[in-house]
């Protein structure tokens, strides 16, 4: 909700950065619920397959697009968070490019 809301990253550094975010070479997963029209869908990001998953019990072919954006977004400022916390020692990869 805050992403969709435009929160800056400094703003969402300081709300989940430190509490959520183990250190890198023990980041396996981050997992994201996701709220979307009163509908909870999860995505997954498995830092070793270097993938995106997107996990839906109410997915239709229509609202597959729109999902996939809202995903992309949020990938790029957990992206933006990580590389920030540890001053870049994530590898170079932006999670946004990660197969999904």
């Amino acid at each position: 909700m805050d992403v969709a809301r435009d929160s800056n990253v400094t703003e969402l550094e300081l709300k989940y950065g430190t509490q959520w975010m183990p250190t890198v070479p023990d980041l396996k997963l981050i997992c994201v619920p996701i709220e979307d029209v009163e509908h909870i869908f999860l995505m997954v990001i498995k830092m070793d397959e270097m993938k995106v998953y997107h996990l839906d019990t109410h997915l239709l072919s229509h609202q597959v697009g729109a999902r996939r954006l809202i995903i992309k977004k949020i990938c790029d400022m957990v992206s933006q968070i990580s590389l920030s916390l540890y001053d870049l020692e994530v590898p170079s990869c932006a999670f946004p490019h990660f197969d999904t």
